[in-house]
């Protein structure tokens, strides 16, 4: 199961919405998401007046290739 899954049934059922902000952690597992044990989850809802964006974790930097690689 997707988050994406998730957070389309938060639009709609606004008792899940409630468990998702306050305990993501279990709702997302009751949605079949697995939640890898140590990563914290956070989840915050835009408004009509404030946006959030979310910079994921930058991909490791490989050695720089030469021209001819």
């Amino acid at each position: 199961m997707s988050t994406a899954k998730a957070l389309m049934r938060a639009w709609t059922d606004e008792e899940f919405k409630a468990q998702l902000i306050a305990d993501p952690r279990s709702a997302l597992q009751e949605m079949g998401v697995e939640v890898i044990d140590g990563v914290n989850i956070n989840v915050v809802e835009d408004t009509s007046d404030t946006m959030y964006i979310v910079l994921p974790v930058a991909p490791p930097v490989a050695s720089e290739l030469s021209e001819e690689e």
